[in-house]
C-alpha cells in the first residue's frame, strides 16, 4: 500500500472513530446525560467526518477528470500500435498473429529515481509470447541498446535461438557468449529472452529537443519467423516504425 493510500486509510479510520464519538456525544447531550457545553472535542467529532467526506469527493472528481485525458492518450497509442502492426505484416509477409509492436517510455522509478523503460502500450493479436518480467535500463536488451545509442537497432536472433533453444544456457556457456548477444543482460535475464524472439527492431522516440524519451519495438516470435532472410530491417518497415515513434512521441507530450 502506498504512503498516500495509508494516509487516506488512517484519515478514514480516524473519521469513523470521531463520527462514532460525535454520534454518542450528541445522543448523550440530547438525553440530558451530558450537561456540559459541546466543546472542541464534540465539534471535532461532528465536523471532521464531514471534512473527510468532502475531501474524498474532491479527490474522486479530480481522478475522474484526469482519467479522461489518460484514457484518450492510451487509446491514441493503442491505435498507432495496431496500425503499425498491420502495416508491418503487409510489408514483410509475416502473419499478423505473430507481429508484436510495443511502445516504451523512459520513467524514473524508486527512491533513487533510476531511469528505466516502462511499457506504454503493447499490441499483438495473441498473448504468446507473454511479456518478460525484466527491468530494462540503458544498454540492456535491444531496447536498452536503442536507448544507449539513441538510434535504431535491428537484430536477427534466429541463429542464437537455434544455438540456445528455450533459453538453454548454462553458466559455463554464458561466460563464452559475446556482449553483442548478452546485450547487458544477466544469465537469468538472457535465459528468459533467448529462444523467445527471432527478430527485433527498435526505433527511438525523441522530443522536440532531440532527447531520447522512449522507443518503439517491433518483434517476431521465433516460431513465426520461418526461413529466409530477416525482414524487419527493410527500409519500408523502418519507416513505419519511425512514423509510429513520432506519433506516440506527440501523444505523450514529447513534441
Amino acid at each position: 500500500m502506498s504512503f498516500r493510500s495509508k494516509g487516506l486509510l488512517s484519515a478514514r479510520v480516524s473519521a469513523a472513530v470521531l463520527a462514532a464519538g460525535g454520534t454518542a456525544g450528541t445522543a448523550a447531550q440530547q438525553a440530558d446525560k451530558w450537561d456540559g457545553r459541546p466543546g472542541l472535542i464534540l465539534w471535532a467529532c461532528i465536523c471532521v467526518p464531514g471534512g473527510v467526506a468532502v475531501a474524498d469527493q474532491v479527490r474522486l472528481m479530480y481522478n475522474e477528470r484526469k482519467a479522461g485525458p489518460r484514457a484518450a492518450r492510451q487509446e491514441a497509442i493503442d491505435i498507432a500500435l495496431v496500425d503499425a502492426l498491420l502495416q508491418v505484416s503487409d510489408l514483410t509477409g509475416y502473419n499478423k498473429w505473430g507481429v508484436g509492436v510495443t511502445a516504451w517510455g523512459v520513467k524514473r522509478r524508486g527512491f533513487r529515481r533510476t531511469p528505466v523503460l516502462e511499457r506504454l502500450g503493447r499490441r499483438r493479436f495473441t498473448d504468446r509470447p507473454a511479456p518478460s518480467n525484466i527491468t530494462w535500463t540503458k544498454g540492456k536488451g535491444i531496447i536498452g541498446l536503442c536507448w544507449e545509442r539513441e538510434a535504431e537497432v535491428h537484430k536477427d536472433l534466429r541463429g542464437a535461438c537455434a544455438r540456445y533453444p528455450q533459453g538453454n544456457i548454462t553458466a559455463s556457456r554464458f561466460a563464452e557468449i559475446t556482449e553483442d548477444l548478452r546485450q547487458g543482460m544477466s544469465l537469468e535475464e538472457l535465459q528468459k529472452m533467448i529462444g523467445k524472439y527471432g527478430e527485433v527492431l527498435a526505433v527511438p522516440m525523441k522530443d522536440r529537443n532531440g532527447s531520447f524519451i522512449g522507443c518503439i519495438a517491433v518483434d517476431i516470435p521465433i516460431d513465426d519467423c520461418g526461413d529466409g532472410l530477416p525482414r524487419l530491417g527493410k527500409v519500408s518497415v523502418r519507416h513505419v516504425a519511425a512514423t509510429t515513434a513520432a506519433v506516440v512521441s506527440r501523444v505523450i507530450g514529447g513534441d
